[in-house]
């Protein structure tokens, strides 16, 4: 799904992102919000969303991130300030409501409280299914080290990790099926990961 909005939001975000992005953010990039999206819109089809429905969860991916181009804290609201100011023109205030609660639906401790904040929730985290999860993981620890200075031993890091992986949920379908098997592999590699833990560099 290509419409002349999400492609009119896919360019602005693009444009902010290589102007206002602090070069250091490893993890949190548009490379991230692009494979976000490309998640988001699998998770929308195997749910069967509506097309409206869909939009309105690709828009909110797009702008999801975008608050970190404004401060590292608390960007979930900035990325909604972001996307209000540029969806005015271009949609109704109904569809931003939807937009900016999707987004708000990102932040951590944050229940969903409809499918399209399933959908939104869920493909924020579909790093967890890839190959990639732990060199990923090693760029948001080099993310917050760089920006926002925040340290951890790698006993200290990889507890944490461990800790979020057995208490986090998915609310779509297609995840809640996977997770339980692929939750004990993170775990698993998550230790070995530990063992062999080295100083970090960005990928």
């Amino acid at each position: 799904m290509r419409t002349a909005i999400l492609l009119q939001v896919e360019q602005h975000v693009r444009e902010l992102f290589e102007k206002s992005l602090d070069k250091r953010m490893y993890y949190h990039n548009f490379r991230h919000t692009e494979q976000v999206v490309h998640q988001a819109r699998l998770l929308a089809e195997s749910e069967q969303l509506s097309a409206a429905d869909t939009q309105i969860v690709l828009i909110a991916e797009w702008f999801h991130d975008a608050g970190f181009t404004v401060s590292y804290d608390r960007h979930e609201a900035s990325s909604a300030d972001i996307a209000v100011k540029f969806l005015i023109p271009l949609l109704s205030s109904e569809e931003i409501t939807k937009v900016v609660n999707c987004i708000l639906a990102t932040r951590k401790g944050t229940l969903p409280e409809d499918q399209l904040q399933a959908i939104m929730h869920d493909a924020d985290y579909y790093h967890f299914f890839g190959t990639h999860y732990f060199e990923l993981l090693n760029d948001l620890r080099a993310e917050l080290e760089a920006v926002p200075n925040i340290r951890f031993s790698n006993e200290e890091w990889f507890a944490k990790n461990a800790a979020f992986l057995s208490q986090h949920r998915f609310y779509t379908t297609s995840y809640q099926e996977q997770w339980p098997q692929q939750k004990v592999k993170l775990l698993a590699e998550n230790r070995r990961q530990l063992a062999l833990a080295t100083p970090i560099t960005p990928t």
